[in-house]
């Protein structure tokens, strides 16, 4: 019986090429071939139409070739079809920004307050400058918490 290098060795080229070649022959796949999605769920599609666009909906329906989108209330569905997907994100809900919007809120209104009790002279001891300052951090960080809540965007998870 041969040693196994003396089989494996002159068939390696061969099994290189072979290794190589294979995932040549695999066909490619856009996001929406593989991604499973189920209908109902809110999508962004970004289709290859000469420049990229994008496309926002709610997934009506699917079908081997293409992906049906509910755009607006009373629009007819849109038809997409797979082939010209280049990607494909599910929306994951949506995120309010309170928190960023009563931190900058703080920093407007310690700015506002500063503004305020730069151009007095006050007397030794008073506390007006102090209690205006606090004041304006207090109603900046409530105003713009209130600001920051109202802005929501969409978390996306790519497919």
């Amino acid at each position: 019986m041969a040693p196994l290098r003396e089989v494996i060795m002159p068939r390696q080229p061969l099994l290189s090429a072979v290794l190589l070649i294979v995932p040549l022959c695999v066909p490619a796949q856009s996001p929406a071939d593989t991604a499973v999605v189920e209908p109902g769920a809110r999508l962004r599609v970004t289709v290859d139409s000469g420049p990229p666009k994008r496309l926002i909906g709610v997934l009506v329906a699917q079908q081997p070739d293409s992906l049906w989108l509910q755009r607006g209330g009373d629009s007819p569905p849109l038809a997409v079809p797979r082939f010209r997907v280049i990607r494909l994100e599910v929306s994951r809900g949506r995120r309010s920004y309170w928190r960023l919007g009563a931190g900058l809120g703080f920093l407007v209104g310690a700015g506002v307050g500063a503004l305020i009790g730069q151009g007095k002279t006050y007397q030794l001891g008073d506390n007006t400058p102090t209690v205006r300052f606090l004041a304006s951090m207090g109603i900046g960080g409530i105003i713009g918490g209130i600001v920051g809540a109202g802005v929501r965007r969409d978390r996306w998870h790519v497919l």
